[in-house]
């Protein structure tokens, strides 16, 4: 599987499924939230690529998961690619950062009204 340097420097996973649920495409930030998983994001995303092609629309799906030492959150988006045949465009961003962000400041908010 090839990508385009352009797709290697922007900071999403993207990963492109064909009209067969297979993979076509996918760039290095992509593999390496596949790889953090085990595989199992890889998983959800099929599904989610599945799913696009089936209701001709686009999905999007907040991913979490955990390992014996962090927490990880991902937004996953679909988009149905207007090729013939048809493609899946998944694009997956990163929101772990934001998501222990959220968890902070909740936390802290509870403790300024317990206080």
């Amino acid at each position: 599987m090839q990508t385009s340097p352009i797709l290697e420097k922007i900071p999403l996973g993207i990963i492109i499924f064909n009209e067969l649920n297979q993979i076509i495409s996918i760039n290095h930030k992509g593999r390496f939230y596949v790889d953090k998983t085990n595989n199992c994001l890889l998983d959800v995303i099929t599904d989610l690529a599945a799913k696009t092609l089936d209701r001709n629309s686009s999905l999007e799906k907040i991913i979490k998961y955990s390992n014996s030492n962090n927490l990880f959150v991902w937004k996953i988006k679909t988009e149905l690619l207007d090729y013939s045949p048809p493609q899946v465009l998944a694009i997956i961003q990163d929101e772990t950062v934001n998501s222990r962000l959220e968890q902070t400041i909740l936390k802290a908010e509870k403790l300024a009204v317990a206080g």
